[in-house]
């Protein structure tokens, strides 16, 4: 695991000295401590550098898994909250805007409109899983399109 996954991405690695405190290491040194540790302490370092690894790594996750391509609407009512919520010239260009490059005071100032008003769209577009926030504030899509088909009906 260590070597596989972990050692391309992360330059120092998190071992325990003899008073049970951290300390970063490179490779060489977190091998010869594999090598004296029992399995509770493995599960111990293992876990530090995964949790390191991942926050390394999430940027990457974020962009790449976390994003749906369309949502599929199949019941009537849903199609109707969604025509509501599309009609409105300020959710369309929200919608577009929202890339992941900007905050909800950005999205105002480049609609020209109050805070408060896109505030009010963003939260509604969030209620029905078409925005999200990706935890720096920036506001983004959680889906590519919108597919409604109509050969198969509404429920």
């Amino acid at each position: 695991m260590f070597e596989l996954v972990l050692k391309p991405q992360l330059d120092t690695f998190t071992i325990f000295n003899e008073k049970e405190n951290r300390i970063q290491v490179k490779y060489s040194a977190l091998i010869e401590n594999l090598k004296k540790c029992g399995p509770e302490k493995l599960t111990l370092l293992l876990a530090h550098n995964l949790h390191t690894y991942f926050e390394k790594m999430k940027p990457l996750f974020e962009k790449t898994i976390m994003t749906p391509s369309f949502m599929t609407i199949d019941t009537k009512k849903d199609a109707m909250i969604l025509g509501k919520l599309m009609k409105s010239d300020i959710t369309l260009e929200i919608m577009l805007l929202a890339d992941g490059t900007r905050t909800l005071s950005e999205l105002a100032k480049k609609l020209n409109k109050q805070i408060s008003n896109i505030s009010a769209y963003v939260n509604q577009l969030k209620k029905e899983g078409l925005l999200s926030n990706d935890g720096n504030g920036k506001i983004k899509r959680s889906i590519k399109g919108i597919k409604l088909n109509f050969e198969n009906g509404l429920k």
